[in-house]
C-alpha cells in the first residue's frame, strides 16, 4: 500500500529479482515504515504509538533509536540505494575428503555469483561421486532422489580439464518430456567460465529445461530441440549443442561429443545451522 508507481511496477521473474525489488523498496526515501509500524505492530495513530501487547517485539523508542543509528551508519558507509558487493564469498562447503571439483575458492565464488540472491548463503555437500558411489543413472537417482536444488559437475577429458555443469531447482526423476523452471542454468567453470541462464522468451517453455529418463539426464534446449548438455546412462559420454535463444544462443563446449571423468552431485545446506534447504519449506525461495 505504501509503494510508489515505479516500485509497485518491479517485475517479479524470479527469486533475484524478487530479493532485488525488496532491498531497492527499503532503501527508499519514502517514510514507509512508519505506517506499516502504526498499522501491524503498535496500533497507534497519527504519530502516537501503544503497543499491542507483542512482548517480542522492541518498544517503539528502541525500534526508532536503531533506526537512527543504522542511518547514521549507512551514511558513513556511503552506501546508497544501488550499493552491491564487489567481492562476493565463495561457497562454503561441508568438509568431505572425497569433494575433488570444487576445492577451489575461486570455482566456489563463481557458483554463489550465478546463485539465486536467497540460497548464496549456503555451502555445498557432495551426495554423489563417481569415484565413491558408481557410475550409473540409477545411482544418480538413488542419491538425489530427496533433493530439490542440487549442483552436477563433471570433469571433462581434454587438455584443459573443462568443467561443465548443471543447477538444478527440481529434483532429478525420469521425465523424457521435461521439467524444471526458470532457476535453471548451465554453465562452464574452467577454462573461460560463463553461465547460462534461462531467459523467458515467446514459445519457450521453462517446463522443459530438465529431461531424463533411462539412460540420460540433460539441461538447456538447443537450437534444434535436443538439449544443450547431456549425459549418457555410465556418465562416461557427454553431448554439448548450441543452446537456443532461452539461454543466449551461448555455447558450452567447442566439442558435441566428450568423454567424462569425474562427476560430483552438491546438495545445499544452510551455512547458519548447516541443515539442508529442502529441510524447509523452498517454495518460500
Amino acid at each position: 500500500a505504501h509503494m510508489n508507481e515505479e516500485q509497485q511496477d518491479h517485475t517479479i521473474t524470479n527469486p533475484t529479482s524478487w530479493w532485488e525489488g525488496i532491498r531497492n523498496y527499503c532503501h527508499t526515501s519514502e517514510k514507509w515504515l512508519d505506517p506499516f509500524l502504526q498499522e501491524m505492530v503498535y496500533g497507534g495513530t497519527a504519530g502516537r504509538f501503544t503497543n499491542r501487547s507483542r512482548s517480542n517485539f522492541p518498544r517503539w523508542e528502541l525500534v526508532k533509536r536503531w533506526i537512527a543509528e543504522n542511518e547514521e551508519w549507512a551514511k558513513q558507509q556511503n552506501l546508497g540505494p544501488s550499493a552491491k558487493e564487489e567481492d562476493e564469498r565463495p561457497l562454503g562447503f561441508v568438509d568431505n575428503k572425497e569433494i575433488v571439483l570444487v576445492r577451489h575458492a575461486s570455482e566456489r565464488q563463481l557458483l554463489a555469483h550465478w546463485f539465486p540472491t536467497p540460497l548464496k548463503a549456503t555451502k555445498l555437500e557432495l551426495i554423489y561421486s563417481t569415484n565413491v558411489h558408481g557410475r550409473t543413472v540409477e545411482r544418480f537417482y538413488h542419491h538425489v532422489a530427496h533433493v530439490v536444488y542440487s549442483i552436477t559437475i563433471m570433469e571433462i577429458l581434454d587438455k584443459e580439464h573443462t568443467l561443465l555443469g548443471m543447477f538444478a531447482s527440481q529434483t532429478w526423476h525420469k521425465n523424457v518430456k521435461g521439467y524444471g523452471n526458470g532457476e535453471c542454468f548451465v554453465f562452464r567453470l574452467r577454462p573461460n567460465s560463463v553461465c547460462f541462464p534461462f531467459q523467458p522468451t515467446s514459445g519457450n517453455d521453462a517446463g522443459q529445461i530438465m529431461r531424463s529418463g533411462e539412460d540420460f539426464i540433460s539441461m538447456g534446449i538447443a537450437k534444434d530441440g535436443s538439449s544443450g548438455l547431456r549425459l549418457n546412462e555410465d556418465f562416461t559420454k557427454g553431448t554439448t549443442s548450441p543452446l537456443n535463444k532461452s539461454f543466449g544462443n551461448g555455447i558450452l563446449y567447442e566439442n558435441e561429443v566428450f568423454d567424462i571423468g569425474l562427476v560430483e552431485v552438491y546438495r545445499l545446506v544452510r551455512e547458519v545451522d548447516g541443515r539442508p534447504i529442502d529441510s524447509f519449506d523452498t517454495t518460500l525461495l
